[in-house]
């Protein structure tokens, strides 16, 4: 066997083996991939984050997506519920294979872990303004 043929056989099962280690993907489910888009339009369009969270969940239902976790966090995110958030982005993260997608999964937890950080502003009770007193 030569050389070429040998790099060429080894470039083969590299790209097989990469197929499939690759997780689950929603792309490949259109009912997946249709309560991905509505959950896409309730969270950027609509910014209702609750019907984002129950229709990306939805869809992790039919295919385990690791993605679909993060989507879910990113909505839990944008309703305070930022612990959460956490906890999703790392049952995500060892499932996520693309580098694209982990750098932005390593944001989301840096912003994450920042967010559970910063201390809560107190509440400050305002005492009501008596009336004037030649009001009376």
């Amino acid at each position: 066997m030569s050389t070429k043929q040998l790099l060429i056989l080894v470039a083969v099962l590299l790209w097989s083996a990469r197929g499939l280690a690759a997780g689950p993907s929603c792309d490949e489910d259109s009912e997946c991939k249709s309560f991905y888009r509505e959950g896409q339009l309730a969270h950027n369009g609509r910014k209702d984050f609750a019907a984002a969270i129950e229709l990306y969940e939805a869809a992790y239902s039919r295919v385990p997506d690791p993605r679909l976790l993060v989507l879910v966090g990113r909505s839990q995110f944008k309703r305070g519920n930022v612990l959460q958030s956490l906890l999703l982005y790392n049952r995500a993260w060892p499932d996520i294979d693309q580098p694209e997608d982990k750098a932005k999964l390593q944001l989301f937890i840096k912003e994450a872990e920042t967010a559970l950080q910063r201390p809560a502003l107190p509440t400050i009770q305002i005492p009501p303004v008596p009336p004037p007193a030649d009001s009376v």
